[in-house]
């Protein structure tokens, strides 16, 4: 007889496995887990690194969003209270939730700042920056005030932030902003892998133990794809501003020929 009691969404997966034939499976999990966690932390130095180099805050807002994710996922997965913290019950059950909002705080200024809403999409930029500030807000409730309050609270504003998002993206994209485009196609498979992953802790699709893996492959494909689009974003205002720098170097030199000319034609004007 179990008796299980949570505040929490209720999983309780059990499975009956032939003694030769568990470790097989055990096995498999573990490389599955290990190649996410991988794929996850080296993305993380990865774009550190690159932060460092052109100190660009589209790349530190990244990594809080996948550095917080990627917590995330390892508390889920039942890492975090094994390697972490095994004797904090308290913190162990409510760090889900306070780094699932994190997250989301941290990927909403990477959203704004990467598909620049404060000048494509000014009207959106406000409805971003609230959904942002109320992001923050449910940061310490969930952690000194109701945990019920923050959890409802938290669910109803993250919906309402990915769906932002994604129009958001899909609505620069349209106005012909080539990072918009990437950055629609790497969201829409993150949440592709989070409505799979939903669908099958609701017991709708058979998909018993994998989902949490539709999420974590989603994630895994979405990061490297912004993280490619991050890189995109950088060469083109490298470039822009190499064109820039180019076209004042022309105006300049122009002016400069155009003084010249003046002051020969003064200089012969003069009487000798």
């Amino acid at each position: 007889f179990i008796h299980v009691k949570t505040q929490d969404s209720l999983q309780v997966p059990l499975f009956l496995w032939a003694e030769n034939s568990y470790p097989k499976h055990n096995a498999l999990a573990t490389g599955l887990q290990g190649a996410y966690f991988g794929i996850m932390i080296v993305m993380i130095f990865y774009n550190l690194f690159i932060y460092l180099s052109v100190r660009d805050l589209s790349y530190l807002y990244y990594i809080g969003y996948i550095s917080c994710f990627t917590i995330f996922q390892s508390s889920m997965e039942g890492y975090s209270f094994e390697y972490l913290w095994p004797n904090n019950t308290w913190w162990a059950n409510i760090n889900i939730p306070f780094l699932g909002i994190l997250s989301l705080f941290f990927a909403a200024l990477f959203a704004r700042n990467m598909l620049n809403t404060k000048e494509l999409l000014p009207r959106l930029d406000k409805v971003i920056l609230t959904v942002t500030s109320t992001l923050f807000i449910i940061l310490p409730i969930i952690l000194f005030g109701s945990y019920k309050l923050g959890i409802y609270t938290a669910l109803i504003t993250s919906f309402v932030f990915f769906n932002l998002i994604l129009f958001t993206a899909f609505l620069a994209a349209y106005k012909g902003d080539r990072t918009a485009k990437v950055f629609a196609v790497a969201w829409s498979i993150f949440l592709l892998g989070g409505g799979i992953g939903l669908l099958g802790m609701l017991d709708i699709l058979p998909l018993k133990y994998a989902s949490q893996t539709a999420i974590q492959i989603g994630s895994a494909l979405e990061v490297i794809l912004l993280s490619l689009a991050l890189a995109d974003r950088i060469n083109l205002i490298e470039r822009e501003k190499t064109e820039i720098e180019a076209h004042s170097k022309t105006m300049l030199l122009e002016a400069n020929k155009q003084l010249e000319n003046s002051l020969s034609l003064i200089h012969i004007s003069e009487p000798t």
